[in-house]
C-alpha cells in the first residue's frame, strides 16, 4: 500500500483526476490498485507531491558502484518513465527520461564514482528494459543507437566482471545478434554471447542459457 495525498495526484495529473474525483468506482474508495509495483508507485507519488525522486537523485550523486543494484536502479527508472505516459506525466518523463536516463546514453553525464566504462552495462540497462515498454520508442532508439555506434566497447569488453551483454534478457540478445548495424568482428560478438551464456543472472538454468547461446550464435554471420 502506498499512502497518496488524493487532490494532489489529481492536480498533477488528469488521469488521477478522472480516477480518483471523478464517476469511477476509485473516486468512492479509499484504495485503488494499480498494475504497477507499489516502489514504482512510491516514486509517482513522491514526484506528484516534490516534482523528484530522491533515490534516483542519489544515484547519480553516488561515489560508488555496485553492478546489480545499479542495474536494478536504472531498470526501475525506465518503468518510472513507462508509468509517466500511463499517468500522463510529461514532467515526470522529461525528468526520468530527458534528464536522467537520456544523459547517461548521451554521456552527458557520469556519476562521480563511476569508472566511464561502467555506461557498457547502464546503456543495455536501458535498451533492455524499454524494449518492455509499449510506450519508450524514444529512448529504445536513443539506446541502440548508442550500442550501434560503439558496439565493441558496449557489448563486449569486460568491466568488473561485467560487460553490456550480460545484463540483456534472452530476447533482447536475439534481437541484438540480427542487427546489421552493429560494427563488431563475429568473433567478438559469438565472445559475447558466449559471455551471456556465463552469466548467472537471467534467472535460467545452464542448460537453458546455453540452447538459447546456440540459438542466437546461429544468427551471427
Amino acid at each position: 500500500t502506498v499512502p497518496a495525498f488524493r487532490t494532489i495526484l489529481a492536480l498533477r495529473s488528469k488521469v488521477f483526476g478522472r480516477m480518483l474525483l471523478g464517476d469511477f468506482k476509485e473516486g468512492r474508495s479509499d484504495e485503488i490498485r494499480l498494475e504497477y509495483h507499489s516502489t514504482i508507485l512510491k516514486d509517482v507519488v513522491e514526484y506528484c507531491c516534490s516534482d523528484g525522486i530522491a533515490r534516483f537523485d542519489a544515484y547519480f550523486k553516488s561515489d560508488t558502484t555496485k553492478p546489480e543494484e545499479d542495474i536494478a536502479t536504472l531498470r526501475d527508472m525506465v518503468t518510472v518513465a513507462a508509468a509517466s505516459h500511463f499517468f500522463g506525466l510529461k514532467g515526470l518523463y522529461s525528468y526520468v527520461v530527458e534528464d536522467m536516463l537520456g544523459a547517461i546514453v548521451r554521456q552527458d553525464t557520469r556519476r562521480p564514482g563511476a569508472n566511464r566504462d561502467a555506461r557498457c552495462f547502464d546503456i543495455c540497462t536501458i535498451w533492455d528494459e524499454s524494449l518492455k515498454q509499449a510506450s519508450l520508442h524514444e529512448l529504445q532508439s536513443l539506446a541502440l543507437d548508442a550500442i550501434e555506434d560503439n558496439t565493441f566497447h558496449t557489448l563486449v569488453r569486460d568491466v568488473g566482471g561485467f560487460s553490456g551483454v550480460a545484463v540483456l534478457s534472452p530476447d533482447a540478445l536475439l534481437r541484438l545478434v540480427q542487427d546489421d548495424r552493429l560494427v563488431v568482428h563475429a568473433n567478438d560478438l559469438l565472445s559475447a554471447v558466449h559471455e551471456w551464456s556465463e552469466t548467472e543472472i537471467h534467472g535460467l538454468g545452464r542448460e537453458e542459457r546455453m540452447e538459447i547461446a546456440r540459438n542466437c550464435a546461429s544468427k551471427i554471420d
